[in-house]
């Protein structure tokens, strides 16, 4: 942007800039960044003999012939960085939130096999021993699952067999008693008839 060309301070600056400037510079006021860069030639002035015979012609002189100037606002740079820094604060926030969505996801998938053997742990704890866990991994907590469907198994078999043998046992008991009794009443049907008999003869 060529702003204050027209200002006769700016002019003293640039012409003493000409005369002395090897190099780019820049300078700042309020508004503006200011770059400078001088254009320079060569000149080769060959003497006359380097014309006719092979010598070296006298060193080179370099002499600053223009100046580039380039004035770039505050205000629009300003704009751009914060632009610049919109842009990465968005990208870090979506980086962010994929990232706790990311976490979420996988501490789900480790927490989801736990709960789902605490509560197999409670309802067999209840005496429901049909309780089986879904096994959805095959990992520790997997195997753990497996172990604990296997002992809610073997479990349940023993409480069947131990349901069927005190059924057993009670159907032993009673033929058992059913056997005294008819022998008690057999004695006393025995010892009656005996009286009958004996009081007859």
């Amino acid at each position: 942007r060529d702003s204050g060309l027209n200002n006769t301070e700016e002019k003293k600056k640039i012409a003493a800039y000409l005369g002395d400037l090897q190099a780019p510079e820049y300078s700042q006021d309020k508004n503006n960044f200011i770059f400078y860069t001088p254009i320079i030639s060569e000149t080769v002035l060959p003497t006359t003999e380097s014309l006719y015979f092979k010598e070296k012609p006298k060193p080179s002189e370099y002499r600053t012939t223009g100046l580039v100037r380039i004035v770039l606002e505050k205000a629009d740079l300003n704009k751009r960085v914060g632009n610049l820094l919109l842009v990465g604060v968005i990208f870090l926030a979506i980086f962010l939130l994929l990232g706790i969505a990311g976490a979420y996801k996988v501490l789900k998938g480790l927490t989801n096999p736990l709960n789902s053997l605490m509560e197999g742990v409670r309802t067999v704890g209840t005496g429901n021993l049909s309780q089986r866990v879904l096994v959805e991994t095959a990992d520790e907590i997997g195997k753990v699952a497996m172990a604990f469907n296997t002992m809610a198994e073997t479990l349940e078999r023993r409480e069947a067999e131990k349901t069927e043998l005190e059924e057993q046992l009670r159907v032993a008991q009673k033929m058992r008693a059913k056997e005294e009794w008819e022998r008690t009443f057999d004695r006393s049907e025995e010892r009656r008839v005996g009286k009958e008999c004996r009081s007859r003869w």
